[in-house]
């Protein structure tokens, strides 16, 4: 059984935030019961926390803070009513971020893909979306087709005209990154 230790045994402060070390996992057969003890604490508490990944060195103690503090200023920021922010929710923006310290988003758009926008925007089509619902979905025609609320054939038809229109083929792996990547 998980037991919170008092705040005393457990805070330490560094930069102004605190953190909370939490020394075994062992005693915990299922990861969902840590989650719900320590939001349970936390919203008693009114604190608020970043949760890195499992670690499991001490070496890799301070990428762990990072991630763990990225994941509390961006979980605080999108979504405030949460005690409890895993930085696993927030890799992609994490990404993002790091990248666009060197590249704007643009300079990573594959060609057809600003082609398809520029399209969307003197067509007033939806191609854009149609390709992200149906990456999003794993290029799984009948779910894309339903989050889309509209027929196979149609949703094949739209992927047969982006694929005219950029160029690309929608079901290449470096297209599905780089819109996710955009679409953050």
């Amino acid at each position: 059984m998980f037991k919170i230790m008092s705040a005393q045994e457990a805070v330490r402060l560094i930069d102004d935030n605190a953190v909370i070390g939490v020394n075994s996992f062992a005693a915990i057969s299922n990861p969902e019961n840590l989650h719900d003890a320590l939001t349970t604490f936390l919203r008693e508490e009114n604190f608020r926390c970043g949760l890195s990944v499992a670690g499991g060195s001490l070496l890799k103690m301070h990428a762990l803070y990072l991630q763990a503090k990225f994941a509390l200023e961006q979980g605080a920021r999108l979504n405030p009513s949460v005690w409890l922010y895993r930085f696993r929710d927030y890799r992609m923006q994490y990404l993002k971020q790091k990248i666009s310290e060197d590249f704007s988003p643009e300079e990573f758009l594959v060609p057809g893909l600003s082609l398809l926008a520029q399209y969307d925007e003197e067509n007033n089509t939806d191609y854009m979306n149609t390709l992200r619902v149906y990456l999003m979905e794993d290029r799984n025609i009948s779910q894309a087709a339903q989050k889309l609320s509209m027929h196979r054939s149609t949703l094949m038809y739209r992927l047969k005209k982006i694929r005219e229109i950029t160029g690309e083929n929608p079901d290449l792996a470096e297209v599905k990154v780089l819109l996710a990547f955009l679409m953050i």
